[in-house]
This record gives C-alpha cells, structure tokens and sequence, in this order.
C-alpha cells in the first residue's frame, strides 16, 4: 500500500509547528512610555521631527506630538492628500477635546 507523498508532508509539518508552538515563551507583560520617560521624550521628539516635516508649525506639532490620542499617521495622510495642517489637526482632534471647546 503506497503512501501519499503529500500527506506525509502535511503529518510532518503539523509536527514541527506543534513543537514550535508548544517551545514558545510565555509573553511578557506590556510596559508603557510611562514607566520608561527617556523613551517617551524620545518617541514625542521623533513625533515633532515627523510633523514639521510634513508642514506643520513647531508650536502646533509640539502640542500634537505631546498627545498621545492624536493620531500621528492620519494627521501625515491628510498633510499628502492637500489638507492644511490646522484643519487636519482639528479634523483629528479627540471628541472630548472638540467638545470642551
């Protein structure tokens, strides 16, 4: 009785993923740029850097870089698209934000 080749295969495979998958470690736990600051400076730096060169002013890219629920890459998909940098920053502006105001 001959043996499928490519079944053979497939019994093989399921058996190195098995192995592989079982061989995983376990993950680790999440950590934010609050418990590294350097790490946040350096990610808001690099998030100005980005905005200015996209056209926006330092003063509104300081104030979008420091927040964290600005959405850096939509704000870089309008700037490509034609929108002006203020009217992108206020299109992505957080709802809460948006309604205080």
């Amino acid at each position: 009785m001959a043996t499928d080749p490519r079944s053979v295969v497939l019994v093989r495979n399921r058996r190195k993923n098995r192995a592989i998958t079982d061989a995983k470690p376990p993950m680790s736990p999440i950590r934010s740029d609050r418990d590294h600051p350097a790490a946040s400076d350096a990610h808001g730096a690099w998030r100005q850097r980005r905005l200015i060169a996209a056209g926006f002013d330092a003063q509104l890219a300081t104030q979008l870089a420091g927040d964290a629920l600005v959405d850096l890459h939509e704000l870089l998909v309008l700037r490509d698209r034609g929108c002006p940098p203020e009217l992108a920053a206020r299109i992505l502006a957080p709802l809460d934000v948006a309604e205080s105001r």
